[in-house]
C-alpha cells in the first residue's frame, strides 16, 4: 500500500511538470542567474557556459568528478528548488526560447551529457540519436549504480521546457529500447517507467504510443528487478525523494501490470518549435565513431 500511495505521488509530481506547473509562482523577474549563465555572465566551477561544452566535452572524468559540484543544474535548469542552481522561473524560459543562440547553446548541453552517456545526436532536426562505439562503457554509469539515474531525469525535464519534445520522445524510444530490446540497459528498468517515460510533454497520441510501447514489453515477461539504492547527489529533481536521507533512489516495481491506453499507431508530427537553419547546419564536435545506420531506429519522425 505505501509502494502504492508513493507511484501515486510520484504519478502526481510529474502531471504537475507536464502541465507547467500551474500553481507555481516563479516568475520573479530579479532572478535571472539560469539566462544570465547561457549569455555567459556566469560562471560555474569558474567556467562559462561556452568553456564548458569546449574544455568538457569529451572530457568523461572531468564531468564525473564534477557530479556533486551541481554543474548539471545550471546546464539543465527546471522550475523547482535546486541544491545548487536556481529555479528556473517562467520569463527566463521565454527570454531564453526567443534567444536562437541560447537554444543552440541548450542543444549543446545535451549534446555534451548525451555523450557522456555513449549516445551521439545524429540529428538536430528531428532529435534522432544513435549510439557510439564506446557505448557499452558509458553505459556502465547507468548501470553499474543510479548516480546518474536522477541527471537523465533532468536532462528530459529542462529539455521539455523549451519545446523540444521530439528530443524527449527520441531519448526515451532510444532508452526504452536499450533497456528491453538490446538489454544493455537492463538495470535501468524501473526508473525509466517510473521517472524517464513520466517526463514526456507532447501530444497525448504520442505519450500512449511510449505507454503501449512499455504494455508491449511488460506482455512478453521482460522483468528486472532494481535493488534500492542510493544516490551519492540529491540535488537532481526527479526520483522519489527519501525522507530519511534525503537521497533519491529507485524503487523495485510489479512490470507484470499493464496500463490501459490506446491501440498503438504511428506517432504523427509533433508541432514543436522548428530549429533554425544555424541548428541543422550544426555538427557534433564529437569525434568519436558512431555505429552504422542500422542502429539508428531513435527517430521523431
Amino acid at each position: 500500500q505505501q509502494n502504492n500511495m508513493g507511484n501515486a505521488v510520484t504519478q502526481n509530481k510529474y502531471e504537475i511538470y507536464r502541465n507547467g506547473y500551474p500553481d507555481a509562482s516563479n516568475d520573479d523577474t530579479s532572478l535571472t542567474k539560469n539566462l544570465d549563465f547561457y549569455n555567459n555572465l556566469v560562471k560555474i566551477d569558474g567556467a562559462t557556459v561556452d568553456e564548458i561544452h569546449s574544455s568538457w566535452f569529451d572530457d568523461f572524468d572531468e564531468l564525473d568528478a564534477r557530479l556533486d559540484s551541481g554543474f548539471v543544474e545550471w546546464l539543465f535548469p527546471i522550475q523547482e528548488e535546486s541544491q545548487f542552481g536556481q529555479m528556473l522561473q517562467k520569463h527566463e524560459i521565454h527570454s531564453m526560447n526567443a534567444s536562437n543562440e541560447i537554444r543552440l547553446k541548450i542543444v549543446k548541453s545535451y549534446e555534451l551529457m548525451l555523450k557522456f552517456f555513449g549516445i551521439h545526436l545524429a540529428d538536430i532536426r528531428t532529435g534522432r540519436l544513435q549510439k557510439t562505439t564506446s557505448y557499452r562503457t558509458r553505459y556502465k554509469v547507468l548501470n553499474d549504480s543510479n548516480d546518474y539515474h536522477p541527471v537523465v531525469t533532468r536532462m528530459l525535464k529542462s529539455i521539455g521546457e523549451y519545446g523540444l519534445e521530439d528530443y524527449q520522445y527520441c531519448f526515451i524510444m532510444h532508452l526504452m529500447r536499450e533497456v528491453f530490446t538490446t538489454k544493455e540497459l537492463k538495470s535501468c528498468a524501473n526508473v525509466l517507467e517510473t521517472s524517464w517515460l513520466e517526463t514526456y510533454k507532447g501530444t497525448p497520441h504520442r505519450r500512449n504510443n511510449l505507454l503501449n510501447q512499455l504494455r508491449r514489453h511488460r506482455n512478453t515477461n521482460s522483468f528486472f528487478p532494481v535493488a534500492q539504492t542510493y544516490s551519492r547527489y540529491s540535488g537532481y529533481s526527479g526520483h522519489g525523494s527519501n525522507t530519511t536521507t534525503g537521497g533519491y533512489y529507485s524503487r523495485t516495481y510489479n512490470y507484470s501490470q499493464t496500463r490501459t491506453s490506446t491501440p498503438n499507431r504511428a506517432p504523427p508530427p509533433v508541432p514543436t518549435r522548428k530549429p533554425t537553419t544555424e541548428m541543422k547546419n550544426m555538427s557534433s564536435s564529437s569525434e568519436d565513431e558512431v555505429l552504422d545506420s542500422d542502429e539508428i531506429i531513435d527517430s521523431a519522425e
